[in-house]
């Protein structure tokens, strides 16, 4: 008889660095600022809203006489490609904050429990462990 195969030893990454944990403790703030949490949703609704409004934005500039009737397409094109490079800007912000607070993370083979550990909030002032 054969022995079962073996599973693979998991390659866990090397725990994060101490600039890692600090960013991630940055990052993880942002992330749960109302007012920059509002700010994106805004910015989000501002340009899906342009976007779906590229055309009729673009016929009443022919119309004010901006440029001529047979460019509408093109203009409204070229307004689409901004506001497209401009969601994608958004979206990668967010990603990258969202990237710094997982680099941060320590999970506790344990227990499962992901944290960023660091300057946390303890009442002795000290370092403690905070949880996402």
């Amino acid at each position: 008889m054969t022995a079962p195969p073996q599973r693979p030893t998991p390659i866990r990454p090397p725990p994060p660095t101490h600039v890692e944990v600090e960013r991630a403790e940055h990052a993880r703030n942002l992330l749960q600022n109302p007012a920059l949490l509002e700010a994106f949703e805004k910015l989000d609704e501002t340009i899906v809203r342009a976007w779906k409004n590229s055309l009729l934005n673009a016929q009443a500039g022919a119309a004010k006489g901006d440029f001529t009737s047979d460019r509408i397409e093109e203009v409204a094109a070229q307004e689409r490609e901004t506001l497209f490079w401009q969601h994608r800007a958004l979206q990668q912000v967010h990603s990258a904050l969202t990237n710094f607070v997982r680099a941060g993370r320590i999970e506790d083979a344990a227990t499962g429990v992901s944290s960023v550990v660091g300057r946390g909030s303890s009442s002795a002032g000290g370092t403690g462990t905070v949880r996402t």
